[in-house]
């Protein structure tokens, strides 16, 4: 009892602390991030500000893509002590210039947005959407690869398997939500190794408390964990995450 009570403490303090891990040591984060899909190249975005005596700024995003997802990312547009009196975006492509207002939802720094191209719309809400179907994917394809390495070292008890889906959907799944995001620190891997190897000691703790089946835990827990590392930081290089 003893055993199983220090477990589900220690995936709380998981669940707690990796999203904080994961982003120690960050660069600084853009002041906005807007993502978008299969968006023209020639696109542009901008953002401007208009201050109280008519005078106007405005910086362009810095754009970037990973297979389908376009990611525009905008930093600073520095300091001034003039007050604002407005703010707004500009979207240039095909010819055309859009200017379209924040969200209701806009801060100062590390805001992301989906970029709807039809209706000139930001969208946090359909950003989220994506963000966790996402995450959903790269689980899902851990928990096949690692059921299949559970299935190659002899465990056939439907209590194993049942045991397997629930650890592995808390530790997964909070390890990839610690790395979504396309505002990762440059040094990601780092972090991400390290909080690969807390997850191989929370679950031999884990699996060894509630599989009884007998078979090589241990060895089970290293090697489908060394697979997922692999795949999961190819995943997170390559993939929209």
């Amino acid at each position: 009892m003893k055993i199983k009570i220090k477990f589900w403490v220690l995936i709380l303090v998981l669940l707690i602390i990796l999203p904080s891990i994961s982003q120690a040591n960050a660069a600084e984060p853009p002041r906005i991030t807007i993502v978008g899909t299969n968006l023209p190249k020639d696109l542009k975005i901008s953002a401007v500000l208009v201050y109280e005596d008519g005078d106007t700024k405005k910086g362009e995003f810095q754009r970037s893509n990973k297979l389908w997802e376009d990611y525009f990312r905008l930093y600073s547009l520095g300091y001034s002590p003039k007050d604002i009196v407005e703010e707004y975006l500009v979207i240039e492509t095909r010819g055309k210039t859009q200017k379209i207002e924040y969200p209701d939802s806009y801060k100062l720094y590390n805001q992301l947005y989906y970029l709807n191209l039809e209706d000139m719309t930001l969208s946090q809400e359909t950003y989220m959407i994506r963000t966790y179907l996402l995450i959903a994917l790269r689980v899902i394809l851990t928990l096949i690869i690692e059921g299949v390495v559970l299935f190659a070292f002899g465990f056939r008890e439907k209590r194993t398997y049942i045991a397997f889906l629930i650890v592995n959907i808390l530790t997964q799944g909070i390890l990839n939500y610690s790395f979504s995001g396309p505002n990762l620190s440059y040094i990601w891997w780092i972090m991400f190794l390290f909080l690969e190897f807390s997850v191989i000691l929370i679950e031999i703790l884990a699996f060894r408390t509630l599989i009884k089946e007998e078979g090589r835990v241990i060895n089970f827990t290293i090697v489908a964990n060394i697979l997922s590392l692999i795949v999961g930081g190819l995943m997170i290089s390559a993939l929209p995450i």
